[in-house]
């Protein structure tokens, strides 16, 4: 959480082959080091969710403010 209270949040996505986008799951953001968070660790959360062959070019997420 921020000094205004608002927490930074991962919304993702998936890209189905007709170009409609699905919604997976939110994310909050929990680390207090910036440092630690990078591209592949926000993506480290919807391989445990969603299948290999599904993540590979389709899955993307959305940085949002709670």
């Amino acid at each position: 959480m921020n000094n205004n209270g608002e927490i930074t949040a991962y919304e993702f996505y998936r890209r189905i082959r007709n170009g409609e986008d699905r919604f997976i799951g939110t994310l909050p953001e929990r680390r207090k080091d910036p440092e630690r968070i990078t591209y592949a660790s926000i993506m480290n959360w919807p391989k445990n969710i969603v299948p290999e062959d599904v993540l590979n070019g389709r899955i993307y997420f959305v940085l949002v403010k709670i």
